[in-house]
């Protein structure tokens, strides 16, 4: 009898934009022991995504029971402290995983080059990262500039704590180290 394989996990991670798909993207590797899809939501409405992330994970067939993860990644900037709040419930109840970055996912890519983090809008957010890279657009591809800077990047980001009201308390940055941690703990598994 031929012994039973296990299935790779898949990793489900609905994205508010292009900027963070772009960035995401990078994460995929051919042959890995994890799956991993990407799609943009296109919106700003954290509720509304959170309940797009579950159908969709649904409709595909997976399920965090089979091992697998679903994730929103999304910028607190356009949220307010109640309609961010709900989300979070309505995703911890799904077994949907947030990650928020505040005020904007380019607050990430400033990580990779200074730990001071200005308490800006998402506007002037993008005018700071263009002194870092050069001629900063947000449908960019800047994983090749960013990728030997990325473990201090993650440090920096490791302190940020997602909580519930992340936009009244306006903690500036991102957890988007929690699903690169997992991503690279999944690359390790045999």
């Amino acid at each position: 009898m031929k012994p039973f394989k296990k299935l790779i996990p898949n990793i489900f991670i609905l994205t508010e934009g292009e900027t963070e798909r772009i960035y995401l993207n990078h994460l995929k590797q051919r042959g890995s022991n994890f799956s991993l899809h990407i799609q943009v939501f296109g919106g700003s409405n954290p509720l509304k995504m959170v309940k797009r992330c579950k159908a969709l994970f649904k409709k595909r067939g997976m399920s965090v029971r089979g091992g697998d993860y679903a994730f929103c990644v999304m910028d607190a900037d356009y949220c307010t402290s109640d309609d961010f709040r709900t989300a979070f419930e309505y995703a911890n109840k799904n077994d949907i995983r947030i990650i928020v970055s505040n005020p904007c996912f380019e607050v990430f890519f400033l990580m990779h080059y200074t730990d001071s983090i200005p308490d800006i809008t998402p506007k002037e957010m993008k005018i700071e990262i263009s002194k870092y890279i050069e001629g900063y657009r947000e449908t960019g591809d800047y994983w090749d500039l960013l990728l030997d800077k990325q473990s201090m990047a993650l440090k920096r980001s490791n302190g940020f704590q997602l909580v519930a009201d992340v936009v009244s308390n306006r903690s500036l940055g991102t957890n988007i180290w929690e699903l690169i941690n997992l991503i690279e703990f999944l690359k390790n598994q045999k």
